[in-house]
């Protein structure tokens, strides 16, 4: 073989042409896997890439035993090295192109759980947390009209190894190997949340020209949705085995227990033995690049497939103050999209979602009389943003349920002092929030609560005294206390 692939440029192509033809059948598959040296056909590859189809044909024709499945995955992975190590000094998008193809189709069972190309992912999300702007600008963008750009390329790597490791990924939990690959597909996850957000960023930029060819795009639209669809089932069953148990499954086969915010569960023999799913970097990274993509495309498939992980994710905010991780910020994200489609409002409200973030808000609203937290208060924004959209769009009115956050702004006191802006945007919205319950309620149950209406026209002329210079605000807040007299 490799006196043929040395020879003539007629010559090497002619041999490639018969070497992917024997490859395509799975003799002649398993015959190529048997060879120790393949190098020859390594060397070529820059300069003849159908060499790499006959590499993709062998890896998926051959019939693997479970006894040669181990040798098998260290060829494709010294084999993958090599590669890298002959693509040197080009511009690696034929390479990456093939390796993105190639593990589109693989038997997870084979791939190498620990590529050296894991170590390109890892920096690449180290980078875009370190240097957000630039290393986004370095990575994802490229000349429009490349037919197959090296962002594009990039992403859809990471895209196919997402989806090819989330299959396989919960019977792994407790191996050895486990921290190296969640560790790579937490960076990937993060590459993919970067990306969406430049991608938004740059959309949302009229005089920015776009940074990739439309067909590309689109084709990355398709690749991140089916992603985020594997990745949703990935996190029903990691959350299911964490919390719930397995569907059926008899509670003596369960082997020990797990504390979550709704108390003590048994937890299965394929959980996490050391971390509770709340613990797992790997879940909030996959949370925050589902959120902002459930949020930003407009599918209302994805976003009804989503609301099947609500609990979750109502868990996961709740539970946010207990565990090093933070949840809240991804899952009001989330929050934006499932909302949209009527199915994650029913799910929504079954789960208590209402007061789960009616609590979250009353608590950062109560905690601005004595202390200044600006993140706090940007997170409450979000969530009277919320609540407001949920409430206006309430058919039969305002429920009674949800009138604890008039009684419980009504009894809140205005800090006699300076604050920053956004602290009181959002003691603002949380008045404006009020004025929309009051008015979409009943008049009975408007009724009762006249007490708690009039302390918050109290709240609301206090809170003019300290606005700071803005006429915006102050016409938000006019807006809040005419619409309040006016039902007195």
């Amino acid at each position: 073989m490799g006196a043929l692939l040395h020879s003539s440029n007629e010559t090497t192509h002619l041999a490639l042409q018969a070497l992917a033809t024997i490859t395509s059948y799975p003799v002649g598959a398993q015959a190529f896997m048997a060879l120790d040296d393949v190098s020859a056909l390594v060397e070529v590859a820059p300069t003849h890439p159908e060499a790499l189809q006959t590499l993709k044909l062998a890896w998926l024709n051959a019939p693997i035993s479970s006894s040669g499945q181990a040798e098998t995955t260290k060829k494709i992975n010294v084999t993958m090295q090599q590669l890298v190590s002959s693509f040197k000094g080009t511009d690696g998008v034929t390479l990456l192109d093939f390796v993105g193809s190639y593990l589109q189709h693989a038997d997870p069972a084979i791939l190498p759980q620990n590529p050296r190309w894991s170590a390109y992912v890892n920096a690449s999300a180290a980078l875009l947390q370190v240097y957000p702007a630039k290393a986004s600008a370095m990575l994802f963008a490229s000349q429009p009209t490349e037919e197959k750009s090296l962002p594009y390329l990039l992403i859809s790597l990471v895209l196919i190894d997402i989806r090819s490791s989330c299959p396989t990924l919960l019977e792994k939990l407790n191996s050895p190997g486990y921290d190296i690959l969640s560790r790579r597909l937490t960076s990937g996850f993060d590459i993919v949340s970067s990306f969406i957000g430049y991608l938004i960023r740059s959309l949302d930029d009229e005089d920015s020209p776009l940074f990739m060819e439309p067909n590309l795009l689109l084709k990355l639209r398709k690749s991140i949705s089916e992603t985020v669809s594997v990745t949703l089932e990935y996190l029903r069953d990691r959350w299911d085995a964490s919390v719930a148990g397995a569907m059926g499954l008899h509670p003596d086969a369960r082997t020990g227990t797990t504390a979550t915010s709704k108390g003590s569960h048994l937890t299965v023999a394929w959980d996490s033995a050391k971390d509770n799913v709340e613990e797992d970097p790997l879940v909030l990274a996959a949370v925050r690049a589902l959120a902002i993509w459930i949020r930003e495309d407009d599918s209302s498939v994805l976003r009804n497939e989503a609301s099947g992980l609500l609990d979750m994710l109502l868990d996961l905010y709740k539970s946010s103050l207990l565990t090093r991780y933070d949840f809240r910020p991804a899952v009001l994200v989330a929050l934006e999209g499932v909302l949209a489609v009527k199915t994650g409002k029913d799910v929504f409200f079954q789960n208590e979602g209402w007061d789960v973030l009616a609590k979250d808000s009353l608590g950062i609203l109560q905690r601005t009389t004595k202390e200044v937290n600006e993140p706090d208060a940007s997170r409450g924004i979000e969530i009277v943003r919320i609540l407001l959209s949920l409430a206006e769009e309430e058919a039969s009115g305002t429920r009674e349920g949800w009138m604890d956050v008039i009684t419980g702004v009504a009894a809140w006191d205005v800090p006699d002092v300076e604050q920053p802006l956004m602290v009181r945007e959002f003691q603002l919205a949380a008045l404006q929030l009020c004025a929309t319950l009051l008015a979409r309620a009943s008049a009975g149950l408007r009724k009762r609560y006249s007490h708690s209406m009039s302390a918050i026209i109290g709240v609301a002329n206090q809170l003019r005294r300290h606005l700071p210079s803005d006429e915006e605000l102050e016409e938000q807040l006019e807006d809040v206390l005419v619409t309040l007299s006016s039902l007195r």
